[in-house]
């Protein structure tokens, strides 16, 4: 999965997903050349995380804000679709007794 081409001048740019519910590794040139990214949907990894036991206490798909593109113009485009998806959770203790 990756960009897709430039689009024509006055037309939206697309970002192409799929075939996004066939898990396994995938191929990308994004952020170095020959980069091996291991997909899996968001499903599946809440899923194994709530599994496990951990509780949920963030998610967030992340852009970069205005302010950061100000300082690096250069992410402008990363604003049209997120880039990273940050997930935080916690372990709670484990029962005494």
């Amino acid at each position: 999965m990756g960009c897709a081409a430039p689009p024509p001048a006055g037309t939206a740019p697309t970002w192409p997903v799929g075939p996004y519910l066939d898990e396994g590794p995938r191929r990308t040139n994004w952020p170095a050349e020959g980069i091996i990214k291991q997909h899996r949907t968001i499903g599946t990894y809440l899923q194994l995380l709530l599994t496990a036991g951990f509780i949920l206490t963030h998610l967030e798909e992340w852009g970069g804000g205005p302010d950061q593109v100000g300082e690096h113009p250069e992410w402008a485009r990363e604003r049209e679709r997120p880039p990273f998806l940050l997930i935080a959770c916690r372990k709670p203790a484990a029962p005494r007794g």
